[in-house]
């Protein structure tokens, strides 16, 4: 579940220590049930859904939920301080567009101020940096005097507003990609397959995920969960948050930190069981990346991990699974080709990886990542038939 986060991974928590975290949480997302509830109902189909021709009631395209951003552990309730963790989002939102164009219908569980759906279409930069590199003030034309006109001058549509009268255009170098992001935007919007969540804290990614998870539990595998979000490994439980700032007068901060207990069990077994959950392992040293990913591949049970590094992370990823579900996976997959390599097992392991690099004219490795990742979620739905 973690992309950002510490390692943590000794202990398997509780359902007890779950439902304690969750009781203790301010967070009630009742708006973010009713979004889910009315989004789930857009996409039901009354008879045999078109993307596994099961017959009976179900969905007319797979949905995926996408967590992205990382999340914060405030100091105090009222908070000024916080505890962050490293995210900018960007592996969450890029592939959000590619599960879009591949006819998923998208819930984007997202941190706010974190990296949105067709953004990189855009110049990276700050809000008003943006505007500046994508539009430009242009003086009004001159106007052709009226007959009749008084003084026989030509009239300037600024005559009469100043300054707030220039024209806004586009720069003709970005009139392609605004088009994009328009065309995209609007695809959302007339098919409603984009919904969006913001959460801030990790009281209210966790609260979330699990109200969207046991919303979505009913529709087993027509349903994915790609979980790129950064999830802290300690908090501060809110019953032990000081009410207001923490003065600094008060003398030197001790923090005492709790480990967040492990949801990704929980959510695998018990909230979305027959769902098809994809999780994520950021590390640093590249010795460790395949036993970290196939711990957490068989501790939590989850169908995929995308493992890796954090130097080369835009680049290069592993795909680890279990050794069972290769043929399947490699089936759906087809031949290696492209920016993927040949598949390995690992049997010390348990587990097959398949290594995917970025195609050197491709702008990003989410394309190719998520047509691995739809092909297995394709041959788990197709085989739950």
């Amino acid at each position: 579940m973690e992309n950002g986060g510490s390692n943590g991974d000794q202990e398997v928590s509780t359902s007890d220590a779950v439902e304690a975290f969750l009781a203790d949480s301010p967070v009630s997302g009742e708006a973010v049930a009713d979004s889910v509830a009315a989004f789930i109902e857009r996409h039901r189909s009354s008879g045999n859904t078109a993307f596994t021709g099961r017959a009976g009631p179900g969905l007319s395209r797979p949905i995926v939920v996408v967590t992205s951003g990382g999340t914060t552990v405030p100091l105090e309730r009222r908070c000024v301080r916080f505890i962050d963790n490293f995210s900018a989002g960007t592996r969450g939102a890029i592939s959000t567009e590619r599960f879009l164009e591949a006819g998923y219908a998208v819930i984007f569980l997202t941190r706010t101020g974190s990296l949105q759906p067709f953004s990189q279409m855009l110049p990276a930069a700050d809000p008003p940096e943006v505007i500046a590199r994508v539009a430009m003030l242009q003086p009004p034309p001159a106007v052709a005097p009226a007959e009749g006109s008084l003084d026989g001058k030509a009239v300037s549509a600024s005559s009469s507003g100043g300054a707030d009268a220039d024209n806004v255009v586009i720069r003709p170098e970005q009139m392609a990609a605004l088009a994009r992001v328009l065309r995209a935007q609007q695809a959302c919007r007339e098919h409603g397959t984009l919904l969006i969540i913001k959460y801030e804290t990790i009281f209210d990614y966790l609260t979330y995920l699990r109200l969207i998870s046991e919303l979505l539990r009913p529709l087993g595998p027509d349903v994915m969960f790609y979980l790129a979000a950064a999830v802290s490994d300690f908090y501060i439980p809110w019953s032990e948050l000081a009410e207001h700032k923490i003065q600094s007068a008060d003398g030197p901060l001790e923090l005492s930190l709790k480990r967040v207990p492990k949801m990704l069990g929980e959510l695998v077994n018990k909230w979305a069981p027959r769902a098809f959950t994809v999780s994520f392992k950021l590390e640093t040293d590249q010795r460790i990346l395949v036993h970290k990913a196939s711990t957490a591949l068989h501790r939590y049970g989850v169908h995929l991990v995308v493992a890796n590094l954090l130097h080369n992370r835009k680049d290069v990823v592993t795909l680890v699974e279990p050794l069972g579900a290769a043929a399947a996976g490699a089936a759906a997959a087809g031949p290696a080709g492209g920016g993927a390599a040949a598949a390995v097992e690992d049997q010390a392991e348990g587990v097959r990886t398949v290594e995917l690099r970025r195609p050197p004219l491709e702008h990003d490795i989410e394309r190719l990542l998520i047509e691995e990742v739809a092909a297995r979620h394709r041959a788990f739905f197709g085989k739950a038939a």
